[in-house]
């Protein structure tokens, strides 16, 4: 397929063109043999069912000399194989409508937008800033979603927007729809100074400030004393694991444990290594980047919130946003739409992002030429205005310190291949590891 504005080659699962930014629009063709085969076959159903009630009781008619009891038989028999043809199609009919339903019920902009409205009107702003974002993703350029978001962030108390943020945001409003426009040049008007405790200033950006380190907590050597104090509840076959971890640790030899899916391994190996780890820092690879997110977003956040245990996930560097590259992009006027949303929006998570983390864009995929002019390459000026706050020379740093390290398997190979220190005098996990041996394979070929 090509691009009806440029000619540019499309590919097939593309929304936008790569050249020129113009969105495609899919419409499904209409095709009318089909429709009329499936009018075919639900007749055909229709007159073999009334086929075979007729022949029932032809036959039920010319057979009158059977017995009385054969004839009942016979009847019964017809009637529930009617029965069971109905109840079938009706099963079928019941299904298609079930699965469209739940597909409208998940990718609906609309069925989203009442629902948030909902939780609103109970009070649960964050879960209806959750179905508002889901919207967002679906159709950006909707009015109503950016006012709706902007009315519950207000309303849990976010009302801290930087004004330059939204300053910023000013020459790039016409690329949205009019009133979307007026809504930035309203919050414009209306907004205050950012808060300097959560934001700092930092060229031409506003970037939120990192958490405070705070003093770490002492693991206690019950694991079901950990499991309580993170609020979760003791299940008998992960503490049995957990045992069995902290007994292989005494031994200087690799231990290789196998745990069945399902007990809650990960922190049925965290917890007692962590505890028993005196100054050694602890290293965890997994298989992929998605397991790394979840992860570093659910166990150690948990363990970093209740026992402020310093937690880091560092991937390559071409995962993070590049700030140098991003201010050049802000200084260059596109006339493309598509690229100048997606400039608007990464001003925004600017001041919401704790990592810079593109994996974080849920949207990246759409307009990959332009992520890939601002990804990091790994190299930094000293005389760069953003050294001190870039995200991959922060995220590398923290990694050295941190009492937890999250890497995927891809990741930690690479890096011990340049850095044999990286792992000297550490305690490794490797989850997945049959899928480590993978990735070695691939890197020695």
């Amino acid at each position: 397929m090509k691009c009806p504005n440029c000619g540019q080659e499309i590919q097939a699962d593309h929304l936008y063109c790569e050249k020129c930014g113009m969105e495609i629009r899919i419409v499904p063709d209409f095709e009318p043999e089909i429709e009329n085969s499936i009018n075919e076959t639900l007749s055909t159903v229709a007159e073999e069912i009334d086929n075979k009630s007729s022949k029932t009781s032809e036959e039920a008619g010319n057979n009158k000399e059977w017995e009385e009891s054969d004839e009942i038989l016979t009847e019964e028999a017809g009637k529930n194989w009617l029965v069971f043809k109905m109840v079938s199609l009706i099963a079928v009919i019941l299904i298609a409508v079930s699965f469209t339903l739940l597909m409208y019920f998940n990718y609906s902009t609309s069925f989203q937008i009442e629902n948030a409205k909902k939780y609103a009107q109970q009070g649960k702003y964050e879960e209806a800033l959750e179905l508002l974002e889901k919207a967002a993703s679906n159709d950006e350029d909707n009015a109503q979603i950016a006012l709706l978001r902007s009315e519950y962030y207000h309303e849990i108390g976010h009302t801290d927007q930087a004004v330059e943020v939204l300053e910023k945001l000013l020459p790039f409003s016409d690329n949205l729809i009019f009133e979307t426009g007026m809504l930035i040049e309203a919050g414009f008007s209306q907004a205050k100074p950012f808060s300097p405790a959560t934001f700092q200033m930092v060229g031409d950006l506003v970037l939120r400030r990192p958490q405070a380190i705070t003093e770490p907590r002492c693991l206690s050597d019950d694991f079901a004393v950990n499991v309580a104090l993170l609020g979760l509840d003791n299940r008998e076959k992960q503490a049995q694991f957990a045992t069995l971890v902290k007994d292989e640790f005494a031994s200087s030899a690799v231990s290789f444990l196998e745990a069945q899916a399902g007990i809650g391994k990960t922190y049925g190996y965290l917890l007692p290594l962590l505890h028993l780890a005196q100054d050694e820092q602890v290293i965890v690879s997994v298989p992929t980047k998605i397991l790394q997110d979840q992860i570093m977003a659910n166990e150690a956040k948990r363990i970093q919130d209740v026992f402020h245990i310093s937690c880091q996930s560092i991937k390559g560097p071409s995962n993070y946003l590049k700030l140098d590259a991003f201010v050049e992009s802000l200084h260059h006027q596109d006339d493309n739409r598509l690229i100048n949303r997606y400039k608007m929006q990464l001003l925004v998570w600017l001041t919401e992002t704790e990592t810079g983390d593109l994996d974080e864009i849920k949207q990246k995929q759409r307009f990959a030429a332009y992520f890939d002019s601002i990804k990091h390459d790994g190299d930094l000026s000293e005389k760069s205005l953003y050294k001190e706050v870039d995200f991959w020379q922060v995220t590398y740093e923290r990694a050295k310190h941190s009492k937890l390290l999250l890497v995927n398997h891809a990741y930690f190979l690479e890096r011990v291949q340049d850095d044999k220190a990286f792992a000297a005098n550490k305690i490794l996990v490797f989850d997945e590891a049959q899928k480590l041996m993978l990735n070695v394979s691939l890197v020695v070929s």
